[in-house]
């Protein structure tokens, strides 16, 4: 039966440990380790406490267990567990989001990253990659992303950052570290504290005013309202909807609360949507609002590809090479078309949000193709010479809308159409682009040519070794029992002690070969 529990604010400890613990001060430890500003583990901190009283081990647990922490597990150092408390990570990385933007860097190399955690937050431990604890947490928060170049990292909160007034920055910042002190201590989610900032901003406006910018934007609705639409619903004219709505919006801009207060909405906004740039209209039923801050603070938003989706913090010119893919048959597989923006995208989006854009657009170029494109793609995505049946489960788990049989894909296949080549093997294709081509001749002729070359140079028996050496000049896969057959029962070569000559043409056919001898045959070639 297992121990029952005791809680404490933070920590969850199995009775069994209590008089351990009773013995030291936790509350005031967790507190003073909670002001550590840099990763520290038992020895760090052995000094400040009495080491008679909290072992490794229970020093470990408690803190792996508060909530206030986050434990590091570096591969380089399986010695210790490391820690460090998420107040100061939080803060470091607001730090290093403001000083990239004075260098107008929107990514960062694993190398560079390393260097600055090793001098900042490691204090003389050095790591060779980035801890994914460390990595993960802040990409939750929408303070570092995975970059769509491999060993780079992607700041989207730089992006929003560059495109805010200057003005702005500093009261920004303060923000920043505000939403995160604010969850500390009220213990709140940053969609609640979110939702607080947003009323404030629509209490300040009566209600006809707050329903023509909800209205216009969308906010709180499924779709914008015209004009027309704002105007009938209040008996008012298209004009002058349209001159109340230049006049709240001037309002806003004026207004020095409503301002600050927009600030603090949308960032709070941007850490609980995780720092996305990238949004689904569909999925995400407040775009509207964040339209209207956008507007409100000068952030760019565009319409991306179709009209669900939207890029904040990017123009169009930024990313006027994603409508500029082109469609063609080798392009509409999603891994093939982020392999060809990432080099372009890792300053704009995150690698996640990378990997959406080029999945929609595989997705709308896969309607496109036919049937002879797609089993050609199919043997394209399997990478060699493949038997039709593996290009039918191929063909088929690729796109399950249109499931073929294997008759039809070898129907197709046999065409040849867009470098489809048969190789010589039953059922087996590839593609000319891989440097195969269609054989000119059976096995069996081409054994006996090559028999009778070797032979009129050399005077000397074949042997079977020279044999599949020369073909494979001719041939880049060759089934063996198929050459071996070739060697053994070719009607234009004699087989003399597994050494071959060739037979004059009037000797052709004129031996007939037993069914023993056949028999014979395939058994040597078993044993072989």
């Amino acid at each position: 039966m297992e121990s029952p529990e005791i809680k404490n604010e933070n920590t969850r400890l199995p009775i069994s440990r209590y008089e351990e613990i009773a013995a030291i001060d936790l509350p005031q430890l967790l507190i003073s380790l909670n002001n550590f500003p840099i990763v520290f583990d038992y020895e760090k901190v052995v000094g400040k406490i009495d080491p008679k009283n909290i072992t490794r081990t229970l020093f470990e647990s408690i803190v792996s267990e508060d909530k206030r922490f986050i434990s590091i597990d570096l591969i380089d150092l399986p010695d210790a567990r490391r820690f460090i408390t998420k107040a100061a990570l939080y803060q470091w990385y607001v730090n290093l989001n403001f000083n990239l933007i004075k260098e107008s860097r929107y990514t960062i190399d694993r190398e560079n990253l390393c260097n600055l955690m090793n001098r900042e937050i490691f204090n003389g431990i050095v790591v060779n990659d980035p801890p994914v604890e460390i990595i993960d947490w802040g990409a939750s928060l929408g303070l570092i992303k995975y970059a769509s170049e491999n060993n780079e990292y992607f700041f989207p909160l730089i992006r929003i950052l560059s495109h805010m007034p200057p003005s702005l920055l500093t009261e920004a910042k303060n923000i920043l570290s505000r939403i995160f002190i604010d969850k500390q201590i009220w213990n709140l989610s940053s969609e609640k504290i979110c939702k607080e900032k947003n009323d404030a901003i629509f209490s300040l406006l009566d209600d006809r005013e707050s329903y023509i910018i909800k209205a216009r934007f969308g906010v709180s609705t499924e779709y914008t309202k015209t004009l027309e639409e704002v105007g009938e619903c209040l008996s008012l004219t298209r004009e002058r909807v349209r001159q109340l709505e230049a006049c709240i919006l001037q309002k806003f801009h004026k207004t020095e609360i409503w301002r600050n207060l927009s600030v603090f909405s949308f960032l709070c906004d941007f850490v609980n949507d995780s720092g996305n740039l990238l949004f689904d209209r569909i999925i995400c039923r407040e775009l509207g609002f964040k339209q209207f801050l956008c507007m409100l603070l000068e952030i760019p938003c565009i319409p991306s590809l179709s009209s669900n989706l939207l890029i904040l913090a990017n123009t169009e010119k930024n990313l006027s090479f994603i409508k500029q893919i082109k469609y063609f048959p080798d392009n509409v597989d999603a891994d093939q078309i982020f392999q060809n923006i990432k080099s372009k995208i890792k300053d704009y989006l995150s690698y996640a949000e990378a990997k959406i854009i080029a999945e929609f657009w595989a997705q709308r170029f896969q309607k496109k193709i036919n049937k002879e494109q797609r089993v050609y793609l199919a043997l394209k995505k399997i990478g060699r010479p493949a038997h039709y049946s593996e290009i039918t489960e191929m063909h088929n788990s690729v796109w399950p809308d249109y499931a073929s049989s294997e008759h039809n894909v070898h129907a197709v296949l046999g065409r040849k159409h867009l470098g489809v080549v048969w190789i010589g093997i039953d059922g087996t294709f590839a593609l000319k682009e891989w440097g195969y081509e269609q054989p000119t001749e059976t096995l069996f002729k081409l054994v006996a040519r090559i028999v009778k070359q070797k032979y009129e140079c050399s005077h000397l028996p074949v042997s079977f070794a020279v044999i599949v050496a020369e073909v494979g000049k001719h041939r880049k896969l060759v089934n063996p029992h198929s050459l071996y057959l070739a060697c053994h029962v070719n009607p234009c070569i004699t087989n003399k002690q597994g050494t071959f000559i060739p037979k004059d043409e009037t000797e052709y056919f004129k031996d007939q070969i037993s069914a023993e001898k056949l028999d014979e045959i395939f058994r040597n070639f078993i044993k072989q």
